[in-house]
């Protein structure tokens, strides 16, 4: 059966006829060299579709009924290059355990994620396999469903990775993978609060995103931080460390007083973003931290005391 194109199933959730499709699939064609996204590549294969230059609806949110209409908390349309696949998941994996490869190929490739959901909290299973994906196989089980957003760099391209993983109640699995190459390569999105939150309580500490470096001076996203100073919120007793590290060349004096304007900086926007000031200390460590990504002259990371 010829899968209706993912590019026109993100403007019209359900598919058209067989034939319309394959008239259609033309458009689409294979015009996308698709990335290594095959996360499982010897189960069962259902559709696959390519698009080449497509808005696609971006959902960056849980989905809500409102005057009986699903709509997501927060979503965007992105213009780009979409490869699309939906597998059937089975033996030797099960719901949990195919969930867990997902993650790891994504820590792996040090993908951010930008949202995540799970159950109840994602919203109807129905409205993500039929409005979102124009899949009817992934309609499964509301509370075994789970669905990620992450920005991942491939081959030094950016793409958005939107991932649906639902067990029916035969127990079948189903997963979903879209790969967004989107035509600004700069585009970018804050995680949401609550994917910030577990990370940071999780792991006590959290690299600042939206802040960009410039000749030794930081360029401090508000709208990215956001997202940041309501997770810090969330527990308005704990007091945090901001430090600021600089691997701009030049002797350590220097790189350790950059450092140390990068937190104050950061200590300032989150202060005017209602983080209490008497929360929040700031040290600098300049380079002597190793530095995690080499194209960054600098960050800023938060710490939990």
């Amino acid at each position: 059966m010829t899968p209706w194109p993912t590019c026109f199933r993100a403007i019209l959730p359900s598919r058209a006829t067989a034939l319309l499709a394959l008239c259609l699939g033309v458009v689409c064609g294979n015009a996308i060299a698709q990335p290594e996204d095959d996360i499982f590549p010897d189960q069962r294969l259902i559709y696959t579709a390519k698009n080449p230059d497509i808005a696609y609806r971006l959902t960056l949110g849980a989905l809500n009924k409102i005057n009986g209409e699903w709509v997501a908390e927060r979503e965007t349309l992105v213009d780009g290059q979409l490869s699309g696949r939906t597998v059937e998941v089975g033996r030797p994996y099960t719901y949990d355990s195919a969930w867990l490869k997902v993650q790891k190929r994504f820590a792996d490739r040090q993908a951010v994620l930008i949202f995540s959901c799970e159950g109840m909290a994602c919203g109807s299973s129905n409205a993500w396999a039929n409005e979102r994906f124009g899949v009817d196989q992934l309609y499964g089980l509301d509370l075994t469903q789970r669905y990620q957003v992450w920005q991942v760099s491939h081959h030094g391209v950016n793409y958005f990775a939107a991932v649906y993983l639902v067990q029916r109640g035969n127990k079948r699995v189903y997963f979903q993978l879209d790969m967004l190459r989107p035509n600004d390569q700069s585009l970018s999105f804050a995680p949401s609060e609550a994917v910030i939150a577990s990370t940071f309580y999780r792991d006590k500490q959290i690299e600042v995103g939206g802040l960009s470096f410039e000749q030794g001076n930081i360029v401090i996203d508000r709208n990215y931080l956001k997202a940041y100073a309501s997770a810090f919120n969330r527990r308005p007793f704990h007091s945090l460390v901001i430090v600021g590290h600089d691997y701009h060349p030049g002797d350590g004096a220097a790189q350790e007083q950059r450092a140390l304007a990068h937190a104050q900086a950061v200590k300032t926007a989150l202060v005017n973003l209602g983080v209490q000031a008497r929360r929040l200390d700031v040290k600098a460590v300049g380079a002597m931290a190793p530095q995690p990504n080499s194209s960054a002259p600098a960050r800023v990371v938060v710490l939990l005391k």
